[in-house]
């Protein structure tokens, strides 16, 4: 925008130098007073839809922090020693097995599932059953219900202790 002469806004009786000058820097002041308010709302805008951008991201992992631990759900089974165990998953009839594992089962605790699950599961809760075996037969069948948020699997239901 080009601004015209501050002679243009001064009477043509108040044109001595005196006056001129004092009228020339009192409108330069207004110039600029007016100028910087503007400059200071378009900084304030420009600010605000920053803001508003950097807040709008789309990517459901953007505030989540997660440990580094791996969780596993697990349970206890008193009163026996189970030859053989595995998880049936419901929805799909897979088996999951820990036996590879020379870990498990650790004295009569044994895993029913990890956070090697939690990419499938996450957002949902699905039906599990732990299966506990000796030798040809089956001794239990035990519902859970295991889910997983962003970060790890967890528990829904089940119980955390199995007596035969």
């Amino acid at each position: 925008m080009k601004l015209k002469s501050p002679d243009f806004w001064i009477h043509p009786s108040l044109r001595d130098k005196r006056v001129k000058g004092t009228l020339h820097i009192i409108i330069a002041v207004i110039f600029v007073t007016q100028n910087v308010k503007k400059m200071k709302l378009k900084l304030l805008l420009l600010a605000l839809a920053l803001t508003m951008l950097a807040c709008s991201g789309n990517d459901k992992h953007d505030e989540v922090i997660c440990t580094e631990e791996f969780r596993i759900v697990g349970v206890t089974v008193t009163g026996v020693e189970l030859t053989d165990f595995y998880t049936l998953r419901a929805s799909s009839n897979d088996s999951i097995r820990f036996n590879e594992n020379p870990a498990y089962p650790m004295g009569s605790w044994y895993p029913v599932l990890d956070d090697s699950y939690q990419p499938i599961l996450e957002g949902t809760q699905e039906d599990f059953y732990f299966i506990g075996t000796i030798g040809d037969s089956t001794v239990f069948e035990i519902h859970f219900i295991i889910g997983a948020d962003q970060c790890h699997i967890s528990k829904v239901l089940g119980p955390e202790k199995i007596e035969i």
